[in-house]
């Protein structure tokens, strides 16, 4: 799978620019505010429907744009995907001012010129984003890790993304309940038993499918991971991958079976359906008090090991840096491993945090992917190397993109 073809129309910065790319990817180089970095978000957002960067969408649509015909600002990003199976796929998404209420963005996706809901359009082109922000995968809260998990697994499982978007509705409409029954008597909380019961049966089915998923996705990564790592480092330390899930009994975990290659998708929940109805058993009481679900998917962790310790704790800065970047390349694998094709790999100013020894071990490791790259940078001569030669080179500047 790689993008042959992008534009991008009034997006951010760029009125408007086109580019073909070759199956290898390219190289963007540029100051900063230049607009490297929205061709990157650009692309993304191809993949993933949303901006990994925006907190709102019309912060994606040039402010200027239309304003000589007096209609309403708007954008455009439109790319060609060429699949592993030899087809194409065209992706486009149309963004504008919602001219009634100013603060409000319309969405449009099409692609093959047909109208798709953005759920179903997720994955048609499958992305690896690595950023400098990314370090907060070993140093943030447990919602950034479990983002980066349902991200991951989202473009690779389309029932996943789906009931991952139920489970978030039914948890809002449970913990309502849970709050509204917190301030009755216990008699009184009796008689609404049916009604809990009945939200506890949708969620718990929902969280099975997650939690079965992660934990599958975890095991399937380790070895790559690990791989990734001691290529990158250079030096013989063990990393690892758990999934931690939010139980009061760990012991009655479901973590120490799933994943092996003997247990079906279909064994592994029903294993966590029996491991969550458990521990809801076990804290009926503590969900009254407290009026939230005290457990699931939604406040499950992932935890990187380094030699079967907790990296942010003991990982020296160096290694928690390279720990991501292993963890981003073994997301590629992951994608490989389940379509045949690796993803596109998107590296946005990833080599000026790291120093020149390991800049060299990973765009080694990059370039015997296989997979198309797109790399950006600050400084030309971080790129104009010879694992990159064969990347076309672009300077950026003034949002334009120009061969050289």
């Amino acid at each position: 799978m790689h993008l042959t073809t992008l534009l991008l129309e009034q997006f951010r910065c760029d009125q408007r620019q086109y580019l073909e790319l070759p199956e290898q990817g390219i190289r963007l180089a540029g100051s900063n505010a230049t607009g490297k970095t929205s061709i990157v978000e650009g692309i993304r957002m191809l993949s993933m429907m949303k901006s990994a960067r925006a907190s709102a969408e019309r912060e994606l649509i040039n402010w200027t744009s239309n304003q000589e015909y007096g209609l309403p600002p708007y954008s455009r990003l439109q790319g060609t995907v060429q699949q592993s199976s030899g087809t194409e796929t065209r992706i486009e998404i149309t963004l504008s001012v919602d001219p009634n209420r100013p603060s409000h963005t319309r969405k449009q996706i099409k692609v093959d010129g047909q109208p798709r809901r953005a759920i179903d359009a997720v994955g048609y082109l499958k992305t690896v984003l690595f950023e400098p922000e990314d370090m907060e995968l070993v140093l943030g809260s447990p919602s950034v890790r479990r983002r980066y998990l349902d991200v991951a697994i989202s473009t690779l499982d389309s029932t996943y993304l789906r009931l991952l978007s139920q489970y978030g509705k039914i948890l809002e409409q449970r913990n309502g309940l849970l709050r509204s029954l917190r301030e009755l008597s216990r008699s009184a909380r009796q008689s609404r038993t049916g009604e809990l019961d009945y939200w506890d049966s949708e969620l718990i089915n929902r969280a099975a499918y997650i939690v079965a998923a992660r934990q599958r996705y975890i095991a399937s990564i380790g070895p790559p991971l690990d791989d990734a790592f001691r290529a990158l480092l250079g030096e013989e330390y063990e990393l690892g991958a758990t999934y931690a899930q939010s139980l009061s009994d760990p012991g009655h975990s479901a973590s120490s079976v799933l994943g092996k290659a003997s247990i079906d998708p279909l064994d592994d929940q029903r294993v966590v359906m029996e491991t969550l109805r458990h521990e809801l058993d076990q804290r009926r009481d503590e969900e009254f008090a407290r009026g939230v679900t005290a457990f699931g998917p939604h406040r499950d962790d992932v935890q990187l090991l380094l030699d079967d310790r907790a990296l942010e704790s003991f990982g020296s800065r160096g290694q928690q840096r390279m720990a991501v970047v292993a963890l981003k390349l073994s997301e590629v694998e992951a994608v490989r491993a389940t379509t045949g094709s690796p993803a596109v790999l998107l590296l946005d100013d990833v080599l000026s945090e790291l120093d020149e020894f390991r800049q060299r071990r990973l765009l080694r490791r990059v370039s015997g992917l296989g997979a198309q790259v797109v790399v950006t940078a600050t400084e030309r001569s971080l790129i104009d190397v010879e694992p990159l030669q064969d990347l076309p080179m672009y300077t950026v500047s003034g949002g334009e993109a120009r061969l050289s």
